[in-house]
């Protein structure tokens, strides 16, 4: 009689456990996601290992849907959400620390020019190219982005104003010299507006404005040329 009592109790407990387990794998098998080898053992480690394996995945998908959220699907380079983001990380160290940051605005130069006269593949192409260059002339702790159509971000932590002006200069060097498909050498050229400080209470809003500013000197003196904020440096072409 106790025997059959604890056999009792025991369905009854784990019965809910088996369910668990069963809507689990029906979970699974309705995402396509890869199954646990059954083995025999007891439910409570069955269960243990199906809930293990299924956050293993969900972790996974997310970790890959936050990736798609940041990303620009065109040039594979960060968008601008995630540059906010970063970018708040680095301005707070740089306050604790005194430390300086560049912000870097670039864009290509009559870039509608190349989608109307070679078409949008070939525009394209010139976006790929240039996140490309970008991404080799960067240290591997500077923030890069695209934050519009043709336009790019970059922020440099810890740099003085001449050395993120010579970046800056060997970036637009680079994208000039670079071989593009049905474009000439040198069809390709980029303009540069640059910041450079030590954040108090602004952040990359404010210094991305003041970027941007800079960037419009350097369209407005013939383009292709790197020129840094009026009321911080001098330009340099």
């Amino acid at each position: 009689m106790g025997v059959a009592v604890s056999f009792y109790f025991s369905f009854r407990v784990l019965s809910p456990v088996r369910g668990v387990i069963k809507a689990v794998e029906e979970y699974r098998r309705a995402r396509g996601l890869k199954e646990e080898p059954r083995q025999r053992r007891d439910e409570m480690v069955e269960l243990s290992s199906s809930v293990e394996g299924l956050l293993s995945e969900v972790s996974h998908m997310l970790d890959h849907l936050e990736h798609k959220a940041n990303t620009d699907p065109l040039t594979g380079l960060r968008n601008r959400r995630w540059l906010f983001e970063q970018a708040a990380l680095v301005f707070d160290r740089a306050r604790r620390e005194t430390s300086s940051v560049a912000v870097a605005i670039f864009d290509i130069d009559h870039f509608k020019q190349f989608n109307d006269r070679y078409g949008h593949q070939a525009g394209d192409r010139v976006l790929f190219t240039v996140a490309e260059m970008a991404q080799m002339n960067v240290r591997t702790y500077d923030l890069l982005a695209r934050i519009g159509g043709e336009e790019f971000c970059i922020v440099m932590p810890n740099v003085t104003r001449q050395q993120a002006a010579h970046a800056m200069e060997r970036l637009r060097l680079a994208i000039e010299a670079a071989r593009i498909d049905d474009l000439d050498v040198g069809r390709v050229t980029a303009s540069f507006g640059l910041c450079v400080g030590f954040p108090g209470q602004e952040g990359l809003k404010t210094m991305l404005m003041e970027a941007d500013r800079a960037l419009y000197s350097s369209k407005a003196e013939g383009r292709n040329r790197v020129s840094i904020c009026a009321h911080r440096s001098q330009a340099m072409s």
